[in-house]
C-alpha cells in the first residue's frame, strides 16, 4: 500500500481508489481500512486526514483491530479530528482485546505513564506482558523496566535481563542500552564488560544517545 505512489501509473491508482471506495460504500471493513490509510498518507489521493477518520472510523466500528488501533492514533495526536484522550483510550482498548500488540503495548505505556489515564501499574504490566509474550520488542523492553525498578511487580533484576534480551534480539536500541548497563554493572547477570560495551556499541549504532554518551565516557577514562 505504500509503494502505491512508486509503482502504478496514474491510471492504475485511479482505478485502485476507485475500487476501494466501491468496496468502502458497500461496507466492507479492509476497504475501508484501506482506503483511510491512503487519506492519511495521500497513497493515491491528495491527502486529507478528515476523510482518512472517517474511513478508519467505519472501518474499527466493524470491528477492524488495525483501524481501531489508528483511529486511537487520530484521536492521541489530534489528526483529522479534535483531539480526545478519552476516545484514543476507548479505540486503543478495542484493538487491544482483539489482540493487536501494538495497542497492548500503547495502552501499557499509557498506564504507566498515567499521563491521559489514571495511573495503574497492574493495568500497565498485564498488557504489556500480553504483548510482550507475543514477541513485540517495546513491549519486552517496557516490561523489564517495570521488573527492574519494581514498578507494579516485585523488582528483579534476573527477569528485567531476560526481557531485555529478547526485546534486544530484535534490535531494540532502548533494550541494548539497558543490557549493556546489565552487563557492564553487571545487575542481574554476572558482570561483563566486553559484552556491555558490545551492547553499547550496538545501541549507539542506532543512535542511541545514552549509549553514545556512555562510549565517550569508557574511551575517556581508557586514555586517563
Amino acid at each position: 500500500m505504500e509503494n502505491l505512489d512508486e509503482n502504478l501509473t496514474p491510471e492504475m491508482k485511479e482505478e485502485i481508489i476507485k475500487d476501494l471506495k466501491t468496496s468502502a460504500d458497500e461496507g466492507n471493513n479492509e476497504s475501508q481500512y484501506y482506503l483511510g490509510v491512503c487519506y492519511y498518507f495521500g497513497l493515491g489521493v491528495e491527502q486529507d486526514l478528515e476523510e482518512a477518520v472517517k474511513w478508519y472510523k467505519q472501518s474499527a466500528e466493524q470491528g477492524n483491530r488495525v483501524a481501531q488501533l489508528n483511529l486511537g492514533n487520530c484521536y492521541l495526536n489530534g489528526d483529522g479530528v479534535e483531539q480526545n484522550n478519552e476516545e484514543a483510550i476507548k479505540w486503543y482498548k478495542q484493538s487491544a482485546e482483539k489482540g493487536n500488540l501494538d495497542a497492548q503495548c500503547i495502552l501499557g505505556n499509557l498506564f504507566y505513564d498515567g499521563k491521559m489515564v489514571e495511573q495503574s501499574y497492574e493495568e500497565a504490566i498485564k498488557w504489556l506482558t500480553l504483548a510482550a509474550n507475543q514477541g513485540h520488542s517495546y513491549a519486552q523492553n517496557a516490561l523489564g523496566d517495570c521488573y527492574y525498578n519494581g514498578d507494579g511487580v516485585e523488582q528483579n533484576y534476573e527477569e528485567a535481563v531476560k526481557l531485555y534480551k529478547q526485546s534486544a534480539s530484535q534490535s531494540n536500541d532502548l533494550a541494548q542500552n539497558a543490557l549493556g548497563d546489565c552487563y557492564f554493572y553487571g545487575i542481574g547477570i554476572e558482570k561483563n564488560i566486553e559484552e556491555g560495551i558490545k551492547f553499547y556499541k550496538l545501541a549507539a549504532e542506532q543512535g542511541n544517545e545514552y549509549s553514545i554518551l556512555k562510549l565517550k565516557e569508557i574511551l575517556k577514562e581508557e586514555n586517563n
